[in-house]
Parts: structure tokens; C-alpha cells; sequence
């Protein structure tokens, strides 16, 4: 089980939101846009066509210089910068990742 830990004082302003990422794109106001979106273990499923959608459709529902979390490198777009940075993740002794950090331009 992987997790993360929220304050409980941030909790109450924490909204999930559930789509298809790669043909779906919400509809979002200019208040309403992400701040952040956590895509891990989530994007390496799909081609890299697949993936150039999702990252088009998580570009237009960010707010300017929002951040995409993956742990994977996405195809680049127009609407983000290449990768801003990479975190190691060590998950155990036996396992470690990377995470790419993408902020929309």
C-alpha cells in the first residue's frame, strides 16, 4: 500500500476529482484550476500517443505553473515545460523510483 499523508488542516481543501484522463478533459474555471496533479503509476500504461493526450488534457486543466507529478518521462507539449526537475523516491530497500516534475508554462 502506498499513501500520502495530508495535515488534517489541508484535508477539508483537498477535492479528488475522477476521469479518464486521456479522452476526457474537464471543464474548469480559472478558480477552479489544479494547483497540482499527481499522476504516478498512471501514465506508463499508455502509448506515447496516449500519454501525449493525458499530458495535454492535465496542461489545460492546471493553472498557469501548476505542477504534474509522474513518474514516468511524458512526451512534451506545447503547454509544458520539459521536465523541471526529478525527485528519487525510495519506496524499500529493494525499490526505488524517480518522479519528473512538469509545470505548465
Amino acid at each position: 500500500m502506498r499513501a500520502i499523508r495530508i495535515r488534517p488542516d489541508i484535508v477539508g481543501h483537498v477535492d479528488s476529482v475522477q476521469a479518464d484522463i486521456v479522452t476526457s478533459r474537464l471543464v474548469v474555471s480559472d478558480d477552479d484550476s489544479f494547483d497540482l496533479v499527481v499522476a504516478t503509476n498512471v501514465l506508463v500504461y499508455y502509448t506515447p500517443f496516449e500519454q501525449a493526450l493525458a499530458a495535454a488534457n492535465i496542461a489545460a486543466m492546471l493553472r498557469p505553473d501548476g505542477i504534474l507529478l509522474s513518474n514516468n518521462d511524458v512526451p512534451l507539449i506545447a503547454a509544458m515545460k520539459p521536465s523541471v526537475g526529478r525527485l528519487a523516491v525510495k519506496y524499500s530497500e529493494r525499490q526505488n523510483d524517480e518522479v519528473f516534475v512538469y509545470q505548465r508554462r
